[in-house]
């Protein structure tokens, strides 16, 4: 069985103990708050999705969808997971360890603001 803490339900899930001991990861704006909310979990700060045996956790909504497209691989293969992607029209496919905040969408940013 999967349990999968998606960003915005990932205080519930670490409330219930089920993370203790386990790395997790939130999404950045949130991650020192549930680091000092619950000492026991080790938080990820700049990962999209983090898997600790049969516990997923997820940093955001599009995060979320990263986080399905791992687990269709992980069942079917890179192929039907690729395949997926495209319908989806997915940009890209990103493994968990990528940073949460794209160096795609940071290229963009006008030199003169912050992001």
């Amino acid at each position: 069985m999967r349990i999968v803490g998606l960003w915005i339900l990932l205080d519930a899930l670490a409330a219930t103990g089920l993370l203790d001991g386990r790395q997790a990861t939130t999404q950045w704006k949130d991650a020192d708050k549930l680091a000092r909310r619950y000492p026991a979990v080790q938080v990820e700060r700049d990962h999209i999705f983090v898997r600790d045996g049969s516990i997923y956790t997820s940093a955001g909504a599009t995060a979320g969808l990263n986080l399905a497209m791992a687990w269709v691989e992980e069942g079917f293969g890179q192929d039907v997971a690729l395949a997926i992607a495209r319908r989806l029209v997915m940009f890209s496919k990103r493994s968990g360890a990528q940073p949460q905040i794209s160096v795609h969408l940071m290229a963009q940013v006008p030199a003169n603001t912050t992001a």
